[in-house]
């Protein structure tokens, strides 16, 4: 795991489109104080490829195509809109928000 460094150079992309992304995400992510979150979970491996964990909650990002996924979700966000609307539900989410299930014995 490699703390993202809050330099949207340092983020992959192959063209201009690509970079576009990248810097709008580097911006509202600042705007949102969200930045110091973001980790590269295998920067070698992987440099597009960036996480954040919110509520104990793991987010993938894929700034180049600007693109988000909560883990154990089915849904995708595809829009920096998106993306923000995904990241403040997940950090306004409260345990009164998940349907309990009780284990049987």
């Amino acid at each position: 795991m490699t703390p993202f460094t809050c330099d949207a150079e340092d983020l992959y992309f192959r063209y201009d489109e690509e970079h576009q992304n990248c810097l709008d995400f580097v911006r509202v992510f600042y705007e949102h104080n969200w930045l110091q979150l973001l980790y590269w979970p295998s920067r070698e491996k992987a440099p597009w490829h960036l996480q954040m964990k919110v509520n104990g909650r793991l987010i993938n990002f894929w700034p180049h195509k600007m693109k988000a996924h909560v883990a154990d979700e089915s849904k995708t966000a595809y829009d920096i809109g998106q993306i923000v609307a995904t990241v403040c539900r997940v950090e306004n989410e409260t345990l009164e928000d998940f349907d309990l299930v009780e284990k049987k014995q």
